[in-house]
């Protein structure tokens, strides 16, 4: 075998690495980085060898930048003994630092696979200081496994509804002195927002790391355009809230009361405050429609619901580092959270729906050019910690709705990677020729009839959710929000931008964090 066509590949993050450092970079590239394993075996490394990088994306510093396949990261081969050792020491660093930074981002199996080359070129190189560390973070590692496997197998025994199984689980557990955190708590969350109302039902469980684990279980929603605050919107707006208060009764007795949450969003509450009277009317017949409801009904402000999201969504080694848009029906929100400081908070008075109303249609409106476009520059220019950064994320349903129209072959990633280049693609299909929207080229690039099912079935629940004025209205947002953040950014090489989904949630989530950190800290005290 030619020893220089055995290809070693790397993960992006294998440039001096230090364990514990900032690693802004892994999250939003867990999706995106190859699990390059193939052709990787347990042979001996020599000098003659030539080390390769086989990966897609570099994210150790330079954000994106693309590295070209092949590039040799090691010097010719050199006759020197202490040349070889070093470049072996280097090697066998490099993977038991990786697999440690794959177990902090949960990439369980991936990290296995590195510690282990890692253990096995330190006893290769009699290094016994790598070899214990290996040691030690392997150790670690199955900790963590143990406590993935044992909960789902607990998890599987109880939606399986078998006592008998889940209770020979817990013996197992306890026999063998594993200590994990069995118990799953059930939370819901009603919503009164700009186009109606919905809910959302999740269980979560604090994990040993302090974090949150998150199973998403169902939502509904429900158009009643309460945003026009008209007697029958008002009404159908509580009758909405009571029957979904009542369906999360029906469907799951175990949610305490105080895990069940209602709000109403900024958006809501920032035109109610425009109309005399409206906020007590709302607030009245919510509070009539559920009568046994006892906890307080809030209205969200802009920071605070902007807050809410940027608590869930972000994960929590980032989330004083990037920022959050979230373009809603009634308002356009987000910002970035300030460590030991008031968050630094954007508010644009327009949404899709109220901007939808006031442009008809327009790609060239004046009211928008005159009205809105100077509303966005000023909210975004002197945020520091917006600029500074080199990559946001975005939820909200005008990013959902490009996303499945644009880039169908992604509909179950988590994150959705779009440039300016898509939301002028957007505007221009929406005004001009929106059969293209509807019946995407890029369905055909999806082999998989599931995967293409779902395509399509998120594809009508975008067309049900926007009409082409507020595609069109949510298109001129998102394009004044980019060419701020471009204009502003102190990246030479611009932005980033990926789409989160799961926001319809991110909200209820932040409550739940806000709920069980509360909880803990009581039993504390």
């Amino acid at each position: 075998m030619k020893i220089k066509d055995l290809v070693i590949p790397i993960v992006c993050l294998f440039s001096n690495v230090v364990h514990g450092q900032n690693l802004q970079s892994i999250h939003p590239y867990q999706r995106t980085y190859k699990r390059c394993t193939h052709n990787m075996h347990d042979q001996d490394l020599h000098a003659t060898q030539y080390y390769y990088r086989k990966c897609k994306w570099c994210t150790s510093g330079v954000h994106g930048q693309k590295l070209q396949t092949d590039q040799h990261i090691s010097s010719k081969p050199s006759n020197d003994i202490k040349d070889v050792h070093s470049q072996d020491l280097q090697t066998t660093q490099s993977w038991i630092k990786t697999g440690f930074d794959l177990m902090k981002a949960g990439e369980y199996d991936e990290s296995e696979k590195y510690l282990l080359k890692g253990l096995s070129a330190a006893k290769n190189i009699n290094n016994r200081y790598w070899e214990a560390i290996a040691n030690e973070y392997l150790g670690l590692l199955y900790v963590k496994n143990a406590q993935r496997y044992f909960d789902g197998a607990l998890s599987i025994s109880q939606s399986l509804q078998m006592p008998l199984m889940e209770e020979r689980h817990t013996g197992t557990v306890h026999d063998n002195n594993v200590t994990i955190d069995t118990a799953w708590h059930e939370y819901a969350g009603i919503e009164v927002g700009a186009k109606g109302v919905k809910y959302s039902i999740i269980r979560a469980k604090p994990q040993a790391n302090g974090r949150i684990k998150y199973i998403y279980n169902k939502d509904s929603t429900v158009n009643t355009q309460v945003i026009d605050f008209t007697p029958t919107a008002i009404l159908n707006t509580a009758n909405a809230v009571r029957n979904f208060y009542h369906a999360i009764a029906g469907l799951n007795k175990d949610i305490p009361a105080n895990h069940i949450f209602i709000c109403i969003s900024s958006g809501v509450t920032q035109e109610a405050d425009k109309r005399p009277g409206a906020r007590e009317s709302l607030l009245l017949a919510i509070k009539d429609a559920v009568p046994t409801y006892r906890k307080e009904i809030e209205f969200l402000s802009i920071c605070k619901e902007s807050e809410l999201n940027i608590f869930s969504t972000i994960p929590e080694e980032y989330r004083y580092k990037i920022p959050l848009i979230d373009i809603g029906s009634g308002n356009t929100k987000g910002g970035v959270a300030v460590e030991g400081q008031d968050m630094e908070c954007i508010n644009i008075p327009w949404g899709t729906v109220t901007l939808a109303k006031k442009i008809n249609g327009n790609v060239k409106s004046r009211f928008y050019s005159d009205s809105v476009l100077p509303v966005i520059r000023r909210e975004m220019r002197g945020k520091p910690g917006i600029a500074k950064n080199s990559m946001s994320y975005y939820v909200g349903g005008i990013y959902w709705a490009m996303c499945n129209y644009l880039y169908p072959q992604k509909i179950k990633d988590t994150l959705c990677e779009f440039t300016k280049k898509d939301i002028e693609k957007l505007l221009q299909l929406a005004s001009t020729d929106s059969g293209k929207l509807i019946n995407p080229p890029n369905l055909s690039l999806i082999k998989n009839n599931e995967l293409l099912q779902e395509a399509r079935k998120q594809i009508n629940k975008s067309l049900g959710q926007f009409n082409m004025n507020q595609i069109i209205a949510g298109g001129l947002l998102m394009k004044g929000i980019m060419d701020e953040m471009e204009r502003n950014t102190s990246h030479k090489k611009g932005q980033r931008y990926f789409f989160y989904r799961g926001g319809q949630t991110a909200w209820i989530k932040g409550y739940v964090i806000k709920s069980i950190k509360e909880e803990y800290s009581k039993t504390k005290s």
